[in-house]
């Protein structure tokens, strides 16, 4: 059994000498990938913010059992990553009303790119359509990220939300970079088709 196996072990079984252990090892790697999250949405941020989503994290970690869900232990330092921006993702819906950036993945109508609909958002005031919109748009995309296999939803996760580049993915998931571009471009064209499926042609 590995040194991280044992502490997530530990800490399920409700050891706080094997919490206090965890989040001082981990606690600088959240830390980060909020603030990251944060500042690449261009979200107006205080520490007390990033203080708030952490203890929310930590909150699902400690009290709600959500280290159960971690399947490889040595990778857990990207299943981190990935719940602490999406952690992070889920307070800027909550806070941000007229100026809400929602980030998912949309077509570029002119390089035909899938890209982050936070880079398509502009930041000025929008109108109540255009946010009910970007809402009911990031619930149809989570479903179809959510509908692609595990690794393809690590992936995309890692390079759409923590900003990962192919090979440092590649690295963390002990695969090809040649691998890793093929399950994005799959991805892309999936979320792409799935999207127009639903009527989401000119975005």
């Amino acid at each position: 059994m590995s040194d991280i196996d044992n502490l997530v072990k530990r800490c399920l079984a409700k050891d706080k000498e094997a919490w206090n252990e965890f989040v001082r090892r981990f606690r600088n790697l959240i830390y980060q990938a909020i603030r990251t999250r944060f500042s690449r949405t261009n979200f107006s941020y205080a520490m007390q913010d990033i203080e708030d989503v952490m203890q929310e994290i930590f909150l699902d970690l400690w009290e709600r059992d959500k280290l159960m869900q971690v399947r490889d232990t040595e990778k857990i330092q990207a299943w981190l990553a990935i719940i602490s921006q999406n952690k992070a993702i889920d307070y800027m819906r909550q806070r941000i009303y007229k100026t809400s950036r929602v980030s998912s993945f949309v077509e570029d109508s002119d390089s035909g790119e899938v890209k982050d609909l936070l880079e398509t958002i502009p930041s000025e005031e929008i109108s109540a359509r255009e946010e009910l919109l970007s809402s009911e748009l990031r619930g149809i995309l989570d479903a179809i990220i959510e509908s692609l296999p595990a690794k393809a939803r690590l992936v995309i996760s890692l390079h759409y939300l923590h900003g990962k580049a192919h090979r440092e993915i590649a690295e963390i998931m002990h695969v090809s970079t040649n691998t890793v571009s093929t399950i994005i471009r799959r991805a892309k064209i999936k979320i792409k088709n799935e999207l127009i499926k639903r009527g989401y042609k000119d975005i």
